[in-house]
C-alpha cells in the first residue's frame, strides 16, 4: 500500500469522524441527516480504498 492511498484512508477516516461527531449534536435537524448521510457514503468509500486493486 502506497503513502498517499494511506494518507487518503486517513483524511476519510477523518472526515467520516467529524461528520459522525456533528450528526450526533446537532441530531433533530436537516444539518444532521446530512452529516450522518455524508458519514455513511464515506464508509463505502473507504472501504473501496481498502480492498484490493486490479492495478497493483
Amino acid at each position: 500500500m502506497g503513502k498517499r492511498k494511506k494518507l487518503r484512508i486517513l483524511f476519510n477516516i477523518f472526515l467520516i469522524s467529524v461528520c459522525s461527531i456533528a450528526g450526533w449534536y446537532t441530531y433533530p435537524s436537516a444539518f444532521s441527516n446530512f452529516t450522518l448521510f455524508a458519514a455513511v457514503i464515506g464508509v463505502f468509500i473507504t472501504l473501496g480504498l481498502l480492498g484490493r486493486s486490479s492495478r497493483e
